[in-house]
């Protein structure tokens, strides 16, 4: 398989439509309506790459290890774990960052398979004073030359980053987990994020077996996003194994529906390395249930998270045309393990996008790919050097931010400066067919009623007919609701239906009487 690396194409104006979010039929046409007729021009802020790189195992020197072939016992061979086999490592996982950006690297990277420090005593609290105290060395120098005792237990992902740092790859803080487990029951590799991005926060979610998924909030010139590290259980095509990955992909499926529940337009990146395939359901037959397409809810239709509330993930594999998706070997057959999925808000026009059509493999056949079957270069520890760079080829993707004072940005309905005089009385409604009915849609209202409050929805009757009450502001939203059952409302609604119920949407405060 040779999958091509190419740069990410700019649309025009028909993608404009692959941005406008999902939360009704109204709000859409509007959006649409307004890029038609004023021919919007949209100018966008930064844009930066986020790659999904599993490293095939980066641990340090120090020989202590819970995998046999990094530990140091007997006697030595052409196949022991040295610091000059690190050195190879290193320097390879750096050649490949260094394809992105034009050699300036990734803007975020989603690392898996990076050890977990077994020797406590050498771990790194502060990334930054580390690059201070070994400002005068490299790494090539401390894993050859300047290699001693002081040097050993440094944590392979300290190693990675003062070597990014001493080739150019600078500007990276790390972020990996810290778990509350003891030493002994944790697994030997971590998920590390490398982000040039402000951290705002971090969470862990501990996994049954597996690498424990790294939450972590970050602010893109002011824009906030959440990017999720994955590494679950291994074995995608192993019935017995697949429980596991059905608890890993339950943990990660309830704080997302957490996120999602508070604001569903917040801007996610699901990545890493799920050891599912994108199409998990149809490839094994025999799950009665998969962690990935039936408990994450990952799916293959654009459109359709754009377009419906009941979807929101869309796995980005279905970017590729069917020949090129493969990201490792198992079996002489590829696979995609290695993916990256996204929420209805990398669509919605606000804050981070997806640029679309972005999203790549990252292999080049006679560095990390073979050159005859194209399969993964994977790492080999024979020889004084070893060499090879992974089992896994990284993914990546584009993004970009839109910025509110943009000149071109779409211009805003201006529901706030709505006149009195333009709303019409309820009163209208009464005893109008159904078909004069939907003629109104669209038409403000002026609505007083008693308001009735479910679990999932809030409501009035007018004329004898039941309405939902609704926004796409959550605060507005909550302010209806929390009224309660019976109470008193005087607001302004646009007339319309959602989800097969005649509806008032309230589209500002202003809208909300007291």
């Amino acid at each position: 398989m040779n999958i091509e690396f190419l740069p990410f194409k700019m649309s025009g104006f028909p993608s404009v439509l692959n941005f406008l979010k999902r939360r009704g039929s109204f709000r859409r046409s509007v959006l649409i309506g307004l890029g038609l007729l004023l021919g919007a021009n949209v100018t966008w802020g930064r844009v930066f790459t986020l790659l999904v790189y599993n490293v095939e195992n980066l641990f340090d020197a120090d020989g202590i290890a819970n995998y046999r072939q990094y530990a140091v016992e007997g006697e030595p061979s052409d196949f022991s774990y040295t610091p000059r086999k690190l050195l190879t490592k290193i320097r390879n996982v750096h050649q490949i960052l260094a394809l992105v950006n034009e050699g300036k690297g990734p803007e975020i990277i989603l690392f898996q398979e990076i050890e977990l420090d077994r020797t406590p005593q050498s771990r790194v609290e502060d990334y930054g004073s580390f690059l201070r105290k070994y400002t005068g060395t490299t790494v090539d120098a401390m894993l050859t030359s300047g290699f001693d005792d002081s040097i050993a237990g440094i944590p392979a992902e300290a190693f990675l980053l003062k070597y990014l740092e001493d080739n150019g790859l600078s500007g990276y803080e790390v972020v990996k987990p810290v778990s509350a487990k003891p030493l002994e029951e944790r697994t030997a590799q971590n998920n590390v994020v490398f982000s040039r991005f402000p951290i705002e926060y971090t969470k862990f979610h501990p996994l049954e077996r597996a690498r424990d998924i790294l939450e972590v909030g970050l602010l893109v010139d002011g824009h906030p996003i959440i990017v999720f590290d994955n590494h679950w259980k291994s074995g995608a095509s192993n019935p017995e194994t697949e429980p596991l990955r059905i608890q890993n992909a339950g943990v990660l499926r309830k704080r997302l529906d957490e996120l999602l529940w508070e604001n569903p337009s917040t801007d996610i990146i699901l990545g890493g390395d799920f050891n599912s395939y994108y199409n998990q359901k149809i490839r094994n037959p025999e799950m009665e249930q998969t962690a990935l397409n039936d408990v994450l809810r990952s799916r293959e239709d654009e459109k359709a998270l754009i377009e419906n509330d009941d979807v929101d993930l869309y796995n980005l594999w279905l970017e590729l045309p069917a020949g090129k998706r493969g990201s490792e070997v198992y079996r002489g057959r590829w696979g995609t393990l290695m993916q990256i999925m996204l929420t209805p808000g990398l669509y919605d026009f606000n804050g981070v996008q997806y640029v679309d059509d972005s999203f790549f493999v990252l292999s080049v056949p006679g560095l990390n790919a073979g050159e005859t079957f194209g399969r993964p270069k994977r790492w080999h520890f024979f020889g004084a050097e070893g060499g090879g760079f992974s089992d896994h080829f990284p993914v990546g993707a584009r993004f970009r931010t839109l910025e509110d004072n943009d000149a071109d940005q779409p211009l805003l309905v201006d529901y706030k400066g709505l006149s009195s005089s333009a709303v019409h009385s309820v009163d209208e409604l009464e005893g109008l067919p159904d078909a004069g009915l939907g003629e109104r849609f669209g038409t403000v209202y002026k609505v007083e009623a008693e308001l009735i409050v479910k679990e999932r929805e809030t409501a009035v009757k007018v004329g004898g007919r039941y309405f939902t009450v609704g926004s796409f502001r959550k605060d507005i939203r909550d302010a209806l609701k929390n009224r309660g059952n019976g109470a008193a409302v005087h607001f302004w609604g646009e007339l319309g239906e959602y989800r097969e119920t005649l509806n008032f949407l309230i589209q500002d405060e202003n809208w909300l009487k007291n």
